[in-house]
């Protein structure tokens, strides 16, 4: 399966949650695709398992601890 099916999964299971919630783990989930898009993994069994956290630290140079805490808990589920 490809990354981008599903996080397109995972986003559509957040139906009732607030407007905001929803955009801000779509934000989450679009940085995690192009930060695993930039490394080349496009399938899901690609991952390996430091992907989460080699994307926290990506996002800790980008945001706020806060909002990489809540960017990262996007990609948790």
């Amino acid at each position: 399966m490809k990354i981008v099916e599903s996080i397109q999964g995972y986003l559509a299971t957040l139906a009732g949650k607030s407007p905001r919630t929803i955009t801000a783990y779509q934000r989450g989930m679009s940085l995690l695709e192009l930060s695993l898009d930039d490394d080349g993994v496009v399938e899901v069994d690609q991952l390996t398992d430091p992907f989460g956290e080699v994307f926290y630290l990506e996002l800790l140079e980008q945001v706020s601890p806060r909002t990489a805490n809540l960017y990262a808990s996007a990609t948790r589920g």
